[in-house]
């Protein structure tokens, strides 16, 4: 009889702790589960959405205002597309004839030297070469200020707030267009949109005078 009471007693034990792990293993399980059903997928990063971040770099550049001026070219009986850049820039931030510039610039460019990198001189209606362009403006005590040297990178830009106000004779990439008090007068807005680097530019020097007409001596 003891026997059966202790074989009884060990079974009923056994039972219990039998239905105490069942339940403590289906109470882990359902955890574990619910932090599985909580982890997110984590993406490729070519797949990720990118936020943007506001800053400088996301921040789209103030554009200069831009005027349509061709310096007095039409009014001086030329017609046609042309590569006048330099003469047209002159003629406009100096105030000067359209005509006395490009009469200018060709006497200068009678000066010029050919070699074998050099075939070609300069010509008001095709192109200036920079030694002529810089003799010009020299003449009319205008000063270069250069903002962007070899190795250097892009710091200043064709851009409202990079450029000082006045009348300016602004250098690019193949390309010369004037400034006046933060407007730009050209034929067309080379800014491209702001993004354009600039080389350099000329602004008249204020301790001379700039003379009403072009000597060439």
């Amino acid at each position: 009889m003891r026997l059966n009471r202790n074989v009884t007693g060990i079974l009923i034990a056994c039972a219990f702790l039998a239905l105490v792990s069942i339940g403590a293993y289906s109470q882990f399980a359902g955890t574990s589960s619910v932090r599985r059903t909580k982890r997110k997928r984590r993406l490729p990063a070519k797949h990720r959405e990118r936020i943007p971040v506001p800053g400088p770099r996301n921040r789209k550049p103030a554009l200069l205002a831009f005027q349509y001026d061709d310096g007095g070219r039409k009014a001086a009986g030329y017609k046609g597309k042309t590569g006048d850049c330099v003469v047209r820039s002159v003629a406009i931030a100096t105030k000067l004839p359209y005509q006395q510039v490009y009469e200018s610039v060709n006497k200068l460019a009678q000066r010029e030297r050919t070699g074998k990198r050099k075939r070609g001189i300069s010509n008001s209606r095709t192109g200036v070469y920079k030694a002529t362009t810089r003799k010009l403006l020299e003449s009319l005590g205008w000063e270069w200020t250069p903002t962007m040297e070899i190795g250097s990178g892009c710091k200043i830009h064709l851009r409202a707030g990079e450029l000082p106000s006045g009348r300016l004779i602004v250098s690019v990439s193949g390309h010369l267009t004037a400034v006046v008090d933060r407007v730009i007068h050209d034929t067309h807005d080379p800014s491209r949109r702001g993004t354009r680097c600039v080389y350099g530019y000329w602004q008249p020097n204020p301790k001379r005078q700039s003379p009403e007409r072009i000597t060439v001596p």
